[in-house]
């Protein structure tokens, strides 16, 4: 029987412990493996890379990676997640490059690479663009939720409310409870002018968080529209207690 870690292949072991998933022993076992080496193995660079993705660690991520790329120039999926490292450390310019390349090279995740790209010219504020794919992305997987409400916003970001609401509605089959996307379907709905059913939904956020003080402005708001002074007076006051720099719940 095997009584210890040595007498099991290391690499074998660290990949039982990613699936596991025990990133940190993993990474661990692998660097082991990687120093040992008398030349580089892609895959356990892969996998570096893989476990560092995980725990949040992008730049380190990236360096494994790079290397990949170094010994396999042809790997799309290592120019994926280099990009993913680059669009989660805000780099969203060079993530779209690597994410392009990743296309070009026929890559297997077409619309989770298409979906970021359309992420990054998002937090670029540049909605239409970003639109354009995230619409690339919803036809190669319809049921995308976290693709479906950035559709969702970014028609909202050129007041397209009516469309962001059914994109957004779409997202809340699969995300019920994502505060975000239920705080989106809540203020399409009041651009619409329908007080009450935006209420409905920003009261659906306030059962999941009492303290976010942009929905209690909203909730409000409503009431304000509803002329139900009192409740909405409750809201605001709840909300200035909160933020007393909420200019715009006093507005």
């Amino acid at each position: 029987s095997l009584n210890s870690e040595a007498e099991i292949d290391p690499i074998k072991y660290a990949y039982c412990l990613e699936l596991k998933p025990d990133y940190q022993k993993s990474i661990r076992l692998f660097e082991q493996a990687n120093q040992a080496a008398t030349q580089p193995d892609p895959w356990v660079l892969e996998h570096l890379g893989w476990c560092y993705l995980q725990i949040q660690d992008y730049s380190q991520a990236a360096l494994y990676f790079n290397e990949v790329i170094s010994l396999k120039p042809n790997n799309p999926w290592a120019y994926g997640k280099i990009g993913y490292c680059l669009e989660m450390e805000g780099n969203y310019q060079e993530a779209i490059e690597y994410f392009n390349t990743t296309l070009k090279k026929n890559s297997g995740e077409a619309a989770w690479i298409n979906g970021n790209i359309g992420y990054c010219y998002q937090k670029l504020l540049n909605y239409k663009t970003a639109l354009s794919y995230h619409l690339i992305a919803e036809g190669l997987d319809p049921y995308d939720a976290w693709n479906l409400k950035n559709i969702g916003y970014c028609y909202q970001q050129q007041k397209e409310y009516q469309l962001a609401y059914n994109y957004h509605l779409k997202a809340k089959e699969y995300l019920p409870n994502d505060i975000w996307n239920i705080k989106n379907l809540g203020y399409c709905q009041q651009q619409l002018g329908n007080y009450q059913k935006a209420l409905d939904y920003h009261l659906q956020v306030y059962d999941l968080d009492a303290n976010d003080t942009w929905n209690l402005g909203h909730i409000g708001y409503c009431y304000q529209q509803l002329d139900n002074y009192d409740e909405a007076l409750v809201y605001h006051l709840r909300c200035q207690e909160l933020d007393p720099k909420d200019d715009w719940n006093w507005g």
